[in-house]
């Protein structure tokens, strides 16, 4: 992950400003740097993880 030093506040400037700096903070939106996992690959572990974890899953429904 990369830091965009140029929204970067120091504590004492956003205690004296804390407006400015809630309003750079809701301009952030993470989901920008995301990206999306295609059905395939989300099945694909999925699947790994229930196979592995397949003990605890048959414990935890009874």
């Amino acid at each position: 992950m990369n830091a965009d030093t140029n929204s970067i506040v120091s504590v004492t400037e956003a205690n004296q400003n804390f407006s400015e700096a809630a309003q750079l903070a809701d301009q952030y939106d993470p989901a920008d740097e995301m990206q999306a996992a295609s059905d395939e690959d989300v099945l694909s572990v999925s699947e790994r993880l229930m196979k592995c974890n397949r003990a605890v899953y048959e414990e935890l429904a009874k």
